[in-house]
């Protein structure tokens, strides 16, 4: 991964040398396979912190291509998280015109309260949500393909897939019983860290994501609860409670998962790189 360069930190004549720097390593103006170009990744704000826990640059052979994928993929569930927790933030705002058009009819018709519940629709939360829970199993997809291009066990893994009904059961399985000679005592390592995460989070999170994939009938998918009362003959509008993954919220989950996801990886790759 090539950084580009800050004009105003470097100045015009160093900005134009870096860059000059960066066209003769790609190779500007010649022939270049496709395949064997160097990508030069001009990274969001939000991702920064991505390629600080995964660095391509520290990684050789398939492997780095494997670790620049988990850094894509973390910047966007923290860009998918952050905006889940910016659109919670803002539940009453995204609410009002619901609240309001209730309130309208509530003043022409009132109606029993305890019969009904109330839910607002806001799209980009559930598209956010739906694609936070798909990156994260993309992301343990992608972090377990490096127990094969590192050497640790002696079958191809191409992601973090159940075996028995179990979830990452075929990396369980091929780290007890697939392990490259030498690789015992990081490969027991590992398997140890996954079973920690399997029954601290990985599990309940892969669930949720089925949950969602394939949904019950009349659940009430990723929507705003909306919270009424009657008061003095008047419709209130209490609050609007956000969608929860057990008891906690959608925001807070989301953010709690990214650290969870951000040990996990930091811890296993620590391991790779001392048996390396």
């Amino acid at each position: 991964m090539v950084r580009c360069p800050s004009r105003r930190a470097a100045g015009p004549q160093g900005c134009f040398a870096k860059l000059e720097a960066v066209r003769r390593l790609l190779g500007v103006g010649a022939e270049v396979n496709r395949d064997d170009r160097v990508p030069v990744i001009c990274v969001d704000r939000l991702g920064l912190s991505a390629f600080n826990t995964f660095n391509p640059n520290a990684w050789d052979g398939d492997s780095r291509g494997v670790v620049q994928s988990c850094a894509s993929e973390f910047a966007v569930l923290r860009y998918s998280a952050t905006r889940i927790r910016s659109i919670c933030g803002s539940a009453d705002a995204l609410c009002r015109p619901y609240v309001d058009a209730m309130q309208e009819q509530w003043r022409t018709i009132p109606w029993d309260l305890k019969r009904t519940a109330y839910f607002g629709q806001v799209p980009e939360l559930h598209v956010l949500t739906e694609g936070f829970f798909a990156g994260l199993k993309s992301l343990l997809d992608l972090l377990v393909q490096l127990l094969s291009t590192e050497g640790v066990v002696g079958v191809s893994l191409h992601g973090f897939h159940r075996a028995n009904d179990v979830y990452g059961g075929v990396v369980v399985n091929a780290l007890g019983s697939n392990v490259s000679k030498g690789k015992e005592r990081v490969a027991a390592a590992i398997k140890a860290l996954l079973l920690k995460h399997k029954s601290q989070w990985i599990d309940y999170a892969i669930g949720s994501r089925d949950l969602l994939v394939h949904p019950s009938r009349w659940a009430q998918q990723l929507m705003f609860e909306i919270q009424l009362e009657s008061r003095d003959g008047d419709l209130v509008y209490v609050g609007a409670r956000p969608p929860h993954v057990g008891e906690t919220s959608i925001d807070r989950y989301t953010m709690e998962q990214i650290e969870n996801a951000r040990e996990l990886s930091t811890i296993l790759m620590r391991e790779l790189r001392k048996a390396a």
